[in-house]
């Protein structure tokens, strides 16, 4: 018989990182080229810099995963 490993994430963990994403790909559509002496907010370069963050802040709940159920 096939084992498998199953992850349990809970709603609100599943919520959070589902709006972090969501924000990320919002900044980076909403990204404009990069002009000195403006706000970086909204440019590219903040675009990368804030969906960096979601990303990791993504991978890290992920990896902080524990409990898993195995069945045979």
């Amino acid at each position: 018989m096939e084992q498998r490993r199953y992850y349990v994430l809970n709603e609100d963990d599943f919520n959070s990182m589902q709006w972090q994403l969501r924000e990320a790909i919002y900044y980076c559509q909403q990204a404009v080229p990069y002009q000195h002496g403006e706000d970086n907010k909204h440019t590219y370069p903040g675009a990368t810099g804030y969906s960096q963050s979601a990303m990791e802040g993504v991978q890290s709940r992920l990896n902080a995963l524990i409990k898993t159920v195995e069945y045979y």
